[in-house]
């Protein structure tokens, strides 16, 4: 994963919103197991997640790790100060005005 050490690698403009679901994924299985309702990046209690040996286990999903995100924007903002690097990062934020949409002739 990606952390965060330098305020300067983050935009100043960006986008408020929230993980509506995340899915563990593999190199050769894309889309993840949908049975599988696990933490991506932790392993089960036993050691192996079912399927294959302890080996299979600790080569493919320890090595790289990686999750399928489906995120919800909410709205804009504009980033105001960077109060610690973390990890996580806390980050002082202000938000766009809501725009009002008017119905024009092109519609």
């Amino acid at each position: 994963p990606e952390i965060i050490t330098d305020p300067s690698a983050l935009y100043s403009v960006g986008t408020f919103a929230q993980i509506q679901r995340m899915t563990k994924t593999a190199d050769d299985d894309i889309g993840g197991d949908d049975d599988d309702h696990s933490h991506p990046f932790t392993s089960h209690e036993n050691g192996h997640d079912g399927h294959g040996s302890d080996a299979d286990h600790d080569n493919l999903h320890d090595a790289n790790p990686s999750a399928s995100l489906l995120v919800m924007p909410h709205r804009r903002i504009n980033l105001l100060s960077v109060d610690d690097v973390g990890p996580p990062v806390d980050v002082t934020v202000s938000h766009w005005e809501k725009l009002q949409y008017t119905r024009g002739e092109d519609s």
